[in-house]
């Protein structure tokens, strides 16, 4: 055991002796990827904010046509003023949003008929809040003058939805908000698993064998099996270290993310009562909450589920960079498992009419995406749960059975 401890220090001191990489990691885990992630956003929302509580200018053509519109229109927010050629307006970028009400609008509504207004608008803005605003309050006016017309004619909402459609979701409250979670968090866990190691994989065995490091370890008493076991320990440790800063980094994300969304929230709320009621051009959404017990699956799972996929990773790409002559074949015929990660990650979005099979847990790394997915949608299946984890175990084994293998042949290690 003591052998085993000097080799995986000697491979941790290389890890952290690589400073630069360490301090890039720091760098984009807690600098970068918040800017990246939360930034977009905050701008938005800040910008959505301003929007629905600030008044805004709106052209209007024929507004003399519609002098209850205009008022109503006002008392939301929304100043109107009288103005002539509206799409050139919008399309010379002067104004983002116009309206055209027709000569024979207040005819129409006073007869009862459909009367029509034009919103003219730049539909290639990828962002037009003021044009989303203005159809929310045109569409409540609407709905308010429909109202006006079934009282009066002592008519109910019934009336105009001859058909109800009645819409019951079969899936818990846990099931529905675990199946948005499979969606994600398998496929960060195993497909981070599958790429995290590669670099100090391929640093440990093809590595030392550019920098002819490896042959006098070689020459020493120090037992092979033993050696191959520090060095996949040295590349499990550097996975669960850099998934755990990412964890972090992304907790951290998420905190300065619902910090910058409370405090839009708030300004836009203390602003509400001054501005009257005010509608967000998209909707918010909604609140999912965690029993107890799923908190406990959702914890066995981080913990454990993605063990058994981390021990193959690594001894699978230990035993790749054994049988590489350099770093540089390493690296390239560890390739395809960044691109393999990148399937895992989406094939998630594929599975929610698979109904697996108990022998479905059994296959490598899908077992375990389908395990997850369990769990988080907060079922415990003891059978499954038990096949996924001994399969998993037994594939991780044969695989460093065979780095250990390919360690010991002389004309693999020493291969040029």
């Amino acid at each position: 055991m003591r052998v085993i401890w000097v080799i995986l220090r000697k491979e941790l001191l290389d890890i952290v002796r690589n400073r630069r990489r360490m301090i890039m990691m720091a760098i984009f885990a807690f600098l970068v990827m918040p800017v990246i992630a939360v930034a977009p956003a905050a701008m938005v929302m800040t910008l959505t904010g301003k929007q629905a509580i600030a008044d805004v200018t709106v052209p209007v053509q024929g507004m003399e046509y519609a002098p209850e519109l205009m008022a109503y229109l006002k008392e939301q927010g929304i100043q109107v003023e009288s103005a002539k050629g509206i799409e050139e307006l919008i399309r010379s970028k002067q104004f983002s949003v116009g309206l055209i009400v027709p000569s024979d609008y207040a005819e129409k509504i006073k007869s009862g008929e459909s009367a029509q207004v034009i919103l003219v608008k730049d539909s290639s803005k990828q962002l037009d809040l003021i044009g989303a605003r203005l159809t929310i309050e045109l569409e409540k006016y609407n709905q308010s003058l429909l109202d006006e017309r079934l009282q009066k004619n002592n008519l109910s909402q019934d009336f105009l939805e001859p058909l109800h459609v009645e819409t019951r979701n079969t899936a818990s409250e846990a099931e529905t908000a675990g199946s948005m979670l499979s969606l994600l968090i398998p496929g960060f866990l195993i497909g981070f698993a599958m790429s995290a190691g590669m670099p100090v994989a391929v640093a440990a065995v093809a590595g030392e064998k550019s920098k002819l490091t490896l042959e006098p370890v070689l020459f020493t008493t120090v037992n092979r099996s033993k050696l191959v076991f520090a060095k996949l320990l040295a590349v499990l440790v550097n996975i669960v270290l850099t998934l755990s800063a990412n964890i972090l980094a992304l907790g951290f994300t998420l905190l300065v993310f619902v910090l910058v969304m409370l405090s839009v929230m708030s300004t836009r709320l203390s602003a509400a009562p001054a501005s009257g009621p005010i509608s967000m051009p998209f909707p918010m959404p909604m609140d999912y909450t965690l029993t107890p017990v799923m908190l406990i699956f959702l914890l066995l799972l981080l913990l454990l589920s993605p063990v058994p996929i981390l021990i193959l990773s690594a001894s699978l790409q230990l035993m790749v960079s054994t049988w590489a002559r350099n770093e540089e074949e390493a690296f390239t015929l560890l390739a395809p498992m960044s691109a393999l990660s990148l399937f895992v990650v989406f094939a998630g979005f594929f599975m929610d009419e698979f109904i697996p099979s108990l022998w479905h847990y059994s296959i490598p790394i899908f077992g375990t995406i389908l395990s997850m997915r369990d769990l988080l949608s907060g079922h415990l299946y003891a059978g499954s749960l038990f096949v996924m984890f001994t399969s998993s175990l037994v594939y991780a084994a044969l695989i460093l059975a065979l780095a250990v293998w390919l360690f010991q042949r002389e004309e693999v290690v020493f291969r040029t």
